[in-house]
């Protein structure tokens, strides 16, 4: 009868044990995990400064692009297109003359 109720006050007392360290765990990871996400938190707004920064720099990318189309290559367009209507004109006149 003894032997019982020390067997059953060990196992109590390692239930115990076993319930206190499952505990402390189960509180380290919510911490573990509450930390994680304090830390991805102000990656997360670091990534939207910097999806910002992406944003004015692909506007002044547009901006330029527009600007060099203006200033570059619609007068191509037209000097090359006035070229080639001057090409043709000569052509159709050079078979009138013969």
């Amino acid at each position: 009868m003894l032997d019982l109720l020390v067997l059953a006050a060990i196992r109590d007392v390692v239930l115990i044990v076993f319930f206190g360290i499952g505990t402390l765990l189960v509180v380290l990871l919510i911490l573990i995990a509450f930390l994680f996400y304090r830390k991805m938190g102000g990656l997360i707004e670091s990534a939207k400064g910097n999806l910002e920064n992406t944003r004015v720099t692909l506007g002044n990318v547009a901006a330029t692009s527009t600007m060099i189309t203006d200033a570059v290559v619609k007068p191509l367009i037209k000097t090359w297109g006035m070229a080639a209507g001057a090409k043709k004109a000569l052509s159709i006149l050079s078979k009138f003359s013969r």
